[in-house]
């Protein structure tokens, strides 16, 4: 069961609704509940969205209508199974316990397809979340993931383009053929991957650059030393203690940066304390070392850092 609160029918993101989770009921079903905070005259732009896999179309509820209840008498052998159990190892364990029978069962499934016996290891992967690009100071979409690996082989995916699922495995062809057949969820599911799941990104990148602002500003060194030909010097560059990876650092002469192919880098390397430092050399001639500088840019810097050679 998937259940949306939307504005303008857009999805709002995870992160802005407080959610109960599913809670079981008294006797075996479940229940959830979503809640957001909305400005009072803006309530006629939210509404509820709901799909489950016993709905011929998802059910739309907006503010104001009368509440709605669907109930269904068909059983449904594994929900029934996941409801027992996750009921009574506690509410606490109640999405584990949930998400361990998922797999066991279908596991299952996947053994008695392929005539396999359980005397051996099988594992079930799912790999699930997008791919952005950045363009200025935005993430867009670009790559939706949703895939399934059988004892180490590709097993079944979603192709977000054409919104169904793919396989070339025989095995897998009555699950893509059972989930394709509900296009709803299929639709849901191209939504996640496209909208909800970018959300998600944006946030935690969001949360990232906080702790980037927290965090506090690399250091720069610029040294110099006798090169093996006593007429010249190395000049080196060095910045270290950043978090973030996406550091720039140029040598420049004259204020003017050499190119890379005249520099020699460390790459980006990891310190003993988690941070990162990058360090560049170039070789010089001993009286001409002031007309070089070090410049830096990094996110934790209000402006770039430069630093001349003797400083």
């Amino acid at each position: 069961m998937m259940m949306t609160i939307r504005k303008y029918r857009s999805p709002l993101p995870e992160y802005e609704v407080e959610s109960t989770g599913i809670r079981p009921n008294h006797d075996w079903t479940f229940q959830m509940k979503k809640s957001v905070i909305i400005q009072e005259d803006e309530k006629a732009e939210f509404d509820c969205f709901v799909v489950h896999r016993s709905l011929n179309e998802p059910i739309i509820v907006r503010w104001g209508s009368l509440e709605q209840a669907y109930c269904r008498t068909e059983p449904l052998e594994q929900f029934h199974i996941n409801s027992k159990k996750g009921y009574f190892h506690g509410h606490r364990k109640y999405f584990h316990t949930l998400e361990l029978l998922w797999f066991n069962v279908n596991v299952d499934i996947l053994m008695k397809r392929m005539r396999q016996t359980e005397s051996d290891l099988h594992v079930l992967q799912w790999r699930h979340g997008c791919e952005v690009v950045q363009e200025g100071d935005e993430v867009k979409f670009s790559k939706g993931i949703s895939e399934y690996g059988y004892d180490g082989e590709n097993f079944l995916s979603f192709d977000n383009k054409e919104s169904q699922w793919v396989t070339s495995v025989d095995a897998a062809l009555p699950t893509k053929r059972k989930w394709d057949n509900v296009p709803i969820l299929n639709m849901y599911t191209k939504g996640y991957l496209e909208k909800e799941c970018v959300d998600w990104l944006n946030k935690f990148r969001e949360y990232d650059n906080e702790e980037l602002r927290k965090a506090s500003p690399p250091d720069v060194r610029v040294f110099a030393r006798k090169s093996s030909d006593e007429s010249k010097l190395k000049l080196t560059c060095l910045v270290t203690g950043f978090y973030s990876e996406d550091v720039t650092m140029t040598i420049r002469k004259y204020r003017t940066s050499l190119c890379e192919n005249e520099v020699e880098s460390t790459g980006i390397r990891p310190n003993h304390d988690g941070t990162f430092q990058l360090r560049k050399s170039v070789e010089i001639n001993e009286n001409e070392k002031s007309e070089y500088d070090c410049f830096v840019s990094h996110r934790t810097f209000k402006e770039p850092v430069i630093v001349q050679c003797g400083n």
